[in-house]
Order: C-alpha cells, then sequence, then structure tokens
C-alpha cells in the first residue's frame, strides 16, 4: 500500500475543530507507531474510536467526558440517556453523538454510500435529542473500510476512489467536518480474528440544530 495523504476538511462554521482534527491523526500514528504497528484504535469499535477524539481535545488544552448519563428529548417528551462524547475547548462546547461502520471494500464496488450515509444519519438523529445545554451537538460517524485478503492488490485504487466519492458527494453526505488517516503500514495490518486488513480511517462531523 502506498501512502494515501491525510487529510481534514473543516466549515467555517466549525473552523474551530481543525486543531483536533489535526490532533486526533496526530495519535491515530502515535497510537500505531508506539505498538509497532501491530495494532491501532480504528479497527476495534466505536468506543475505542471516541476514545482518540477525546484524547485528542485533551491534548488541544480542552477537557472531554465519554458515555456519561443526560437528559434527552424526543417528540417533546424528556428522559434521562447517555451521550457518547462531550468536549470542551477555547470556550465552546461540544456534545456528539457517535456511530462506526466497517464497510467491506471491493474493486468497482466503491460507490456505494448508502449504508454509511445511514449510519451518520442515525448519529445525527441522535444528537437531535440531546438539550441545547450540552452545547453545540455534532452527529460523528467513523468509516473503517475493510479489505479480505484477496482484494490486498486493489486497496490502493479502491481507496481512492472510495475517497473521491466521499467529496464528490458532499452536497448529499452533508458533512461540516472530514478527515481521513491511511498510513502506508495500514495496509500490512491484519485483524487477527477474521484475517482482514483495515488500512485507516475516516471521520465525518454534522452540526445539528433543532428544528
Amino acid at each position: 500500500m502506498s501512502h494515501i495523504r491525510r487529510y481534514h476538511f473543516v466549515s467555517q462554521q466549525l473552523r474551530g475543530l481543525r486543531s483536533v482534527l489535526r490532533e486526533w491523526i496526530r495519535l491515530n500514528r502515535i497510537y500505531g507507531e508506539t505498538l509497532s504497528w501491530k495494532d491501532c484504535a480504528w479497527w476495534a469499535n466505536e468506543r475505542a474510536s471516541t476514545g482518540m477524539l477525546a484524547a485528542a481535545a485533551w491534548k488541544c488544552g480542552g477537557v472531554a467526558l465519554e458515555e456519561y448519563s443526560t437528559k434527552k428529548t424526543k417528540q417533546k417528551k424528556h428522559r434521562t440517556g447517555r451521550c457518547d462524547l462531550f468536549f470542551a475547548f477555547r470556550k465552546k462546547h461540544f456534545a456528539c453523538e457517535v456511530k462506526q461502520i466497517f464497510p467491506r471494500l471491493k474493486a468497482g464496488q466503491t460507490n456505494n454510500i448508502y449504508k454509511m450515509k445511514e449510519q451518520f444519519d442515525s448519529a445525527c438523529d441522535d444528537a437531535r435529542n440531546l438539550f441545547p445545554e450540552e452545547g453545540r451537538r455534532l452527529g460523528i460517524c467513523f468509516v473503517t473500510p475493510r479489505f479480505s485478503r484477496s482484494q490486498i492488490e486493489h486497496i490502493d485504487d479502491c481507496l481512492k476512489d472510495y475517497l473521491d466519492c466521499f467529496l464528490q458527494n458532499r452536497e448529499k453526505l452533508d458533512f461540516d467536518a472530514i478527515a481521513w488517516f491511511f498510513p502506508k503500514e495500514g495496509g500490512k495490518m491484519e485483524w487477527p480474528a477474521n484475517s482482514k486488513t483495515y488500512p485507516g480511517v475516516i471521520v465525518l462531523i454534522r452540526e445539528i440544530f433543532r428544528s
């Protein structure tokens, strides 16, 4: 796998997140390097991925809290629930609901973003139920592509096409921020439990306003 340039884009309304996303990319690299690229955070689960974003907020001089009890509202009914992530820095507060998806990519089949969009929209719907007092509400989706052994030789081409698909469908996906990290070492890592390769991770973020 050749190097795919790390990337982040943040809209003007969320420009304050630029430093957090840059730090998120850096921390993912540090984690992999520290463990000699025998492990990574993005192939574990939603909670681990959320933790990396929380760590980025801390490293940027902010604070973060995961999986905490809070009030939610749906159809004008109040209830107690859990929020996946709260973080604050530079006098701004954000309350986030998170989803993660592990799409299986194959050569010639990299333009199917329906399931990913479904998960992203679901995170955004959950964020809409948070009280505004929590802070600015964000829906977040981590996308971790996976490849079977038979597709290893196609990783580079598949990823480039897949990432292009995200940018070309920005209006459809309706994200306010996107970042990704696909280090060259990622293409050599294989998850022992299923012999699949997970070369990197994408994060999508959308700010939610109550309708």
